[in-house]
């Protein structure tokens, strides 16, 4: 806000012209950083709203498409959602079309078998059901999984066949990003400047359709290509600008892609450390995603720095990493560059018929499918490695193969086609900016003969009022939130010490009054009477400890709260008629939990134990925690004689069920509980452990829109 009030007051001082085109620009800016959240919300929105079913299913397949690069798990549930939808009311196109995201994150994932299993589904039904905008997605998604498995020949006839269709129907993105993975494959094989071709083609229908994401991932393979030239200060300018277009979009598996490039640029500029930096920050972005064909790039490129600093056992250890998560994938093609540094990390060492294994081996893989220029890099390495074993003639084979690849890589008619296509390019973009000014001018020139000077002033002062009017609000809006909440942490507070410990504290006097007049009339029920005392003291005593222990903030991780439970289990396990196990996964011990969800999670985890000793007549209970991304999941079983769940006597009969779904609520997530009589009782808590933001500019909007209720 405060850089545009300024550059609104420089330019109307200077000149009402070129205030009115700062106006524009602004807020072209705002909306192309603002827009991919702002449609995401907009549609999640829209699912509250009295719809048909099959506008319903084409929300979530839009939604599914949106979040298939940042939200793997949203993107299924969304994708499956529409297909089941679309199953129920007969619509052919909606159980057809979801499969394509779904196939998508499971790429990512190194899925490659299922990937293509689901590309393959998708590609039959779109025929037999004559879905043309359905089956140039599925050749599409093929195409970029062939050419991940370095079968290009393949992958090269999915594409164009996908370019085909997708041109005759008029679907631009599916064929801007064919055109991008021709330019791909032909990068991978040599032919840059064909690679460069392609790359423009898929750009100038990216600038045409305002499409930001493919406007960065063009600029993210030309910055490819510029690092392959060896023009590393223009290739850290493409991927900046990449980087901060996914940024501003917060796409994380593209901003870990770029962060990785940028790193292995400063490598090839001499400096490893910085380097390093930057493959770090990509490889955490990748766990976060569950990206593991991303994180076998950046063990690669970790490896790779760490061999220019002489750390050669650090290296083989993560290019180890990348292999072992690639043999799980099956991606053999993407094999060949860690193999081939390997052998060069064993070069290194002086370990020279090891490296001399590995490098013959890299490069047979890569002129089977046709890698030129890992060929070239093996052969260079091979070249070293025999010369220093003493093979000489050997190493003049290695040599010349390594001569021929450059010189194919580099001659000169190549070099021109690359100078041609670039020149091509900057003139087109120079003649659309020319026109785009002249355009402006005409508008600004139509504006100057409308509206006089002072109605100028009055729309820039009331635009600015405004703007900080809304910022007034917002500040307000976070600090009524605040409130609230401590307002409502407070009653909870208030409301567990009146439920839990009042409530017992009365009982715990009304039977000392009934015990003593029992004393001497009737010493044994008197004894009864004061076992109730007893027991109601512990109850008292057990829960304001609990209600102590919540309140302290030192317990906010879920490491604490993981030993709490085990403490409440370790006094049922005393018994000897129970087994009580919890399991977790490490990465959960850090999570910081506040007051509210570490109350929720304990007393659902204690509740769920107490039915089970109560009722299941079992022997073990089963506790799991683990999180995905945001959300977490904690699930308790117990093999006990379990119930029929669709009876609603049993359901109703209590308070305990009916307790833990309202906590779930309260957490912002839900509770499924699933059981069946001999089959024990299954109980899953799943909620979003970032969901209770204090502002947000969903909750924003819900507020001014006259359709939602107000809390």
């Amino acid at each position: 806000m405060a850089s545009f009030i300024a550059t609104s007051f420089h330019y109307y001082v200077n000149s009402i012209r070129f205030h009115l085109v700062s106006l524009l620009l602004v807020w072209s800016i705002i909306g192309q950083t603002q827009i991919r959240q702002l449609q995401i919300d907009s549609l999640k929105s829209q699912l509250t709203t009295e719809f048909s079913k099959r506008k319903i299913i084409e929300i979530k397949l839009a939604l599914a498409t949106l979040l298939m690069d940042s939200d793997s798990i949203s993107t299924v549930r969304y994708a499956n959602d529409a297909k089941d939808l679309a199953h129920e009311i007969g619509y052919i196109g909606g159980t057809v079309l979801p499969l394509y995201p779904i196939g998508v994150v499971t790429l990512h994932k190194g899925n490659y078998v299922s990937a293509y299993q689901i590309f393959t589904q998708m590609l039959d039904l779109a025929k037999s059901k004559n879905l043309p905008e359905a089956e140039t997605k599925a050749l599409y998604g093929l195409g970029w999984l062939s050419a991940y498995s370095g079968e290009y020949d393949q992958a090269l006839e999915y594409l164009n066949n996908s370019l085909h269709i997708s041109t005759s129907i008029g679907d631009q993105v599916t064929s801007a990003s064919s055109y991008k993975f021709i330019g791909i494959i032909s990068d991978r094989q040599g032919d840059y400047s064909e690679g460069l071709n392609y790359y423009y083609k898929a750009l100038a229908i990216y600038e045409e359709l305002h499409d930001q994401a493919g406007i960065a991932s063009c600029y993210f393979n030309i910055g490819l290509f510029q690092k392959n030239q060896g023009e590393y200060e223009r290739a850290l300018e493409y991927y900046q600008k990449a980087f901060e277009i996914n940024k501003d979009l917060g796409i994380k598996r593209e901003m870990a892609i770029n962060i990785n490039a940028i790193g292995y640029t400063h490598l090839l500029q001499g400096n490893p450390e910085k380097a390093i930096e930057c493959y770090l920050i990509s490889l955490k972005l990748k766990k976060e995603l569950g990206d593991n064909r991303g994180l076998t790039f950046s063990y690669r490129s970790i490896g790779i720095a760490q061999i220019e600093m002489g750390m050669y056992e650090e290296a083989l250890e993560n290019f180890n990493n990348a292999l072992a998560i690639l043999a799980d994938m099956g991606a053999a093609s993407e094999k060949i560059p860690i193999i081939i540094q390997i052998g060069k990390t064993y070069r290194k060492q002086n370990k020279l018929l090891k490296a001399k294994l590995y490098l013959q081996q890299g490069i047979d893989l890569a002129q089977q499918i046709g890698r030129l220029n890992l060929i070239q890099k093996g052969a260079e390495q091979l070249a070293l490695t025999k010369e220093s074993l003493g093979d000489y003639q050997g190493a003049y084979h290695a040599h010349v193969l390594f001569k021929q690849i450059t010189d194919s890589l580099y001659n000169e008619e190549s070099l021109k086609k690359i100078m041609l296509l670039e020149a091509e390019y900057d003139f087109q973009k120079e003649r659309d900016s020319l026109n785009f000014i002249q355009q402006q001018e005409v508008l600004l020139l139509n504006e100057k003969a409308k509206r006089t000077a002072n109605q100028k002033q009055f729309i820039y002062i009331s635009i600015g009022i405004m703007m900080l009017l809304f910022g007034l609000f917002c500040f307000n809006q976070i600090k009524q939130n605040q409130k609230e909440n401590l307002r409502l942490l407070r009653n909870r507070i208030s409301r567990d010490l009146h439920d839990e410990i009042g409530s017992t504290l009365s009982s715990i006097a009304l039977v000392s009054t009934v015990a003593d007049k029992f004393i001497t009339k009737d010493p044994r029920q008197a004894s009864q009477h004061l076992k109730t005392i007893n027991d109601n003291s512990v109850k008292t005593i057990e829960s304001m400890n609990d209600i102590v222990w919540t309140i302290n903030s030192e317990n906010d991780s879920m490491l604490h709260l993981i030993n709490r439970m085990r403490s409440f289990a370790s006094d049922l396990e005393s018994t000897r008629e129970w087994d009580v196990t919890i399991d977790y996964d490490s990465t959960i011990l850090d999570i910081q939990l506040n007051i509210i969800q570490r109350r929720n999670i304990y007393l659902i985890f204690k509740e769920a134990v107490n039915n089970s000793v109560k009722y299941s007549e079992g022997t073990t209970i089963h506790t799991k925690i683990h999180a995905t991304n945001n959300t977490l999941n904690v699930t308790i079983k117990d093999n006990g004689k379990g119930f029929n769940v669709d009876n609603p006597k049993i359901m109703m009969g209590g308070n305990g069920l009916k307790n833990m779904e309202l906590r779930a609520n309260e957490l912002g997530g839900y509770l499924e509980i699933d059981s069946s009589p001999n089959t024990g009782v299954k109980i899953v808590l799943t909620f979003d452990l970032k969901k209770d933001l204090p502002f947000r500019w969903k909750q924003l909007s819900q507020i001014f829109s006259p359709d939602k209720k107000r809390n």
